[in-house]
């Protein structure tokens, strides 16, 4: 059975541009295709990533479609303009294929139109690809045409775009071309000389409302790009064309009104859901923070709010990431790890986070688990620098990593990984090689932002550990979220998709830091560096942050007996990190910590961090005779476990090991043995756990 690669690839053949699409949604970066071609590996590692992906192809520089969605529009189509060979059944029409002209054929989206007409600056849905419907797009070719390329192909021309604009009830060409959804791609918001400056400006802000900026917004931020000009626009000059093109895209799209100012974000927690592993006030965020862990909880079937936060936090680490710091240099990145048990809902997050950057058109800035060499991961990170690795079976991939059997390229990984967390703060300077011929270049990255959020079970996740991991310098590095035995019940989503103004604020966070880096500055790229916002801390949120500093360095001292001190070397660091990632979702223009933001910043991580302590002294051990011991340990409880109970509790357990555990344990003062002897029956052996060990 053909497979939609299969289809992807085949349309490749014929010279089709083709991209992958979820629904009608780009899963990439599509704009440079309008210009060059994809490879065939291109090809391939996009459908391999996304097997159900619709087919999207690309129009303009090779074909141009023309779009009738009703019977009466097909009918005026095949009586009023050339035909055509290759067509194609949509949901609710057709497509009609034609060849690239001798002029440049634009784009044309109007909700009011009869026919719409797909040229430079968009794409269609290409057969086989599922329809919103559930019915498939499907050729309609008249092989008897002969017609093998777009060359085979006729093209339309101007008297053929005149009557599809007399068709549709507009005078004036210009008009009916020119709203949002034409222009978005047309200028990068780099300066212009006289001459070009008002169309840049037009087209600026037909990207801006399509990107869902407010009013205000919009003024600002054409207001900076026209100071940027070698002659800037007069004020009233400037204005105009604003109006313009906001009365233009107001006609055109009555559906989309523009707010003067968009209001923030007001999150509502789910009630009702058993939380454990942080307590429940903590979970109540305020801003962008709040709003991905509601959307994540709402889409979930079986929520998890904690989880919900944990991967939240990365996810907006990477939307912010290379440009905002804290006043001492820290960023956003954040290394963040799920642990719950299979079933429990913890691979949703995931999902939620892939949704979030592919229907905002980032989804270059999700890597994988699946690394095969540091310079894999490196390239990576160079040609995204800020990037979130989701990865699932986090447990299984550091055993892999940290096995003493580990190869060199494995290894290698896990010391990737160590540094580019540090590394936020400036320049990674990649490993350089002994070769001459320079097939194997250094490779450096400025200011890259890497987080990461894995998930996994606590069996793989403690098993892939040992003490030298404890103190290294790697589990101080990770936020643990662990949900212990939390499985939800099930609850119907209210939908799957990403609220709306989620992933406008995602466009308009990107934008905004484009603009203030300056349009000419290739932000995307880690071989150039950026400038960056130092976001502000207010005095009594300083003066609060220097007591917890303080308090964690006592904490050190009184953890040193456990060989967990180091778990708290970098408290100071996470919190003020997930302090500065919700400021910033309260307000990414304007950005202050406040002492609300680091009271909770430095709670959460203080919880975090206890808990963690209390599952390494329980759970990591050296040797397979340790992690057993500790897996009897476990299952003493400071209350009594009869030796009925533990018995089946530990029955993985050779008895005659658990009999030698037993007696070690109770020797090294850590359980002690108790019987009870009823007046009639027989007696009941009890292990209890002492006080001070877990």
């Amino acid at each position: 059975m053909a497979t939609m690669l299969d289809a992807a690839i085949s349309m490749w053949d014929n010279g089709m541009r083709v991209i992958p699409l979820n629904g009608k949604k780009a899963l990439i970066p599509w704009a440079k295709y309008q210009n060059e071609t994809p490879t065939q590996e291109d090809v391939e590692a996009w459908w391999e990533r996304w097997p159900t992906a619709n087919v999207g192809i690309v129009t303009g520089k090779d074909v141009v479609v023309v779009d009738a969605d009703s019977r009466d529009s097909i009918k005026w189509v095949i009586a009023n303009l050339p035909r055509t060979p290759w067509a194609a059944q949509t949901g609710k029409g057709m497509h009609f294929y034609y060849g690239a002209s001798d002029f440049e054929i634009r784009n044309s989206v109007n909700v009011d139109a009869k026919v719409d007409v797909r040229g430079m600056g968009g794409y269609v849905v290409g057969p086989p690809s599922m329809h919103s419907s559930g019915k498939r797009y499907r050729w309609v070719i008249d092989r008897a045409a002969g017609a093998q390329t777009f060359d085979d192909l006729p093209s339309l021309d101007e008297g053929d775009l005149a009557r599809i604009n007399s068709y549709n009830g507009v005078e004036k060409k210009e008009e009916y071309l020119f709203d949002s959804t034409t222009i978005r791609d047309a200028h990068d918001g780099s300066p212009v000389e006289e001459g070009g400056r008002n169309n840049a400006a037009a087209s600026m802000v037909g990207q801006y409302i399509h990107e869902g900026h407010d009013l205000k917004s919009i003024k600002g931020l054409l207001t900076q790009w026209n100071d940027t000009n070698p002659d800037p626009l007069e004020k009233d000059e400037l204005d105009t064309t604003l109006a313009s093109v906001v009365t233009t895209h107001l006609r055109n799209n009555p559906e989309e009104p523009l707010v003067v100012e968009h209001e923030g974000f007001e999150p509502k927690p789910i009630e009702g859901i058993a939380v454990k592993g942080v307590p429940a006030h903590l979970l109540e965020v305020p801003g962008a923070l709040g709003a991905i862990c509601e959307f994540i909880n709402r889409t979930a079937i079986y929520p998890q709010p904690v989880l919900s936060l944990a991967a939240a936090l990365p996810i907006l680490g990477t939307l912010y990431g290379r440009y905002y710091r804290s006043p001492t240099n820290l960023r956003t990145n954040i290394y963040s790890c799920s642990i719950g048990f299979s079933g429990s809902g913890k691979e949703h997050p995931l999902h939620c986070a892939d949704q979030l950057f592919n229907d905002a058109g980032m989804g270059e800035r999700l890597g994988t688990g699946r690394m095969s060499s540091a310079q894999g991961l490196l390239k990576h990170c160079q040609r995204s620098p800020a990037t979130m690795l989701a990865i699932d079976e986090f447990g299984l991939m550091l055993k892999s990593l940290t096995s003493k059997h580990a190869s060199t390229h494995k290894a290698d990984i896990m010391a990737t990984l160590l540094e580019l967390f540090s590394r936020a703060k400036g320049t990674f300077r990649g490993m350089q090689y002994a070769d001459t011929d320079g097939n194997r270049p250094r490779v450096d990255i400025f200011q890259p932002c890497v987080s990461l959020y894995g998930t996994t079970t606590p069996n793989h996740f403690y098993e892939s550990l040992k003490s030298t991991q404890v103190m290294d310098g790697f589990l101080n590095r990770l936020i643990i979220f662990d949900i212990g035995n939390s499985m939800p019940e099930r609850q119907e989503p209210i939908t799957l998709e990403p609220p709306e103004p989620l992933i406008r604020y995602f466009k308009m966070v990107r934008s905004y830091i484009k603009s203030q880096q300056g349009h000419g500055a290739d932000i995307a790229n880690g071989t150039v560096d950026i400038p960056l916002h130092t976001v502000k801390i207010s005095p009594d949120a300083k003066e609060y942050l220097g007591d917890y500093e303080k308090n964690i360095r006592q904490q050190m001292v009184e953890y040193r007996s456990t060989g967990t001190d180091a778990l708290w070397s970098r408290a100071y660091e996470h919190a003020v990190k997930v302090a500065m990632i919700r400021a910033i979702g309260i307000d990414f223009k304007r950005p202050e910590v406040s002492l609300a933001d680091v009271t909770w910043g430095c709670e959460l991580v203080t919880n975090q961090i206890k808990t963690t302590v209390v599952d390494v002294v329980d759970r990591v051990a050296d040797s397979e005779h340790e992690r057993t011991l500790k897996s009897v340990l476990r299952h003493i409880t400071r209350e009594g476990t009869s030796q009925a109970d533990l018995t089946i509790k530990t029955r993985a357990v050779p008895r005659d090991q658990r009999q030698k555990i037993l007696k070690d344990l109770i020797d090294g003062g850590q359980v002690t043995m108790k019987r009870h002897k009823p007046k009639k029956g027989r007696p009941t052996t009890y292990y209890v756990r002492t006080q001070g060990n877990g």
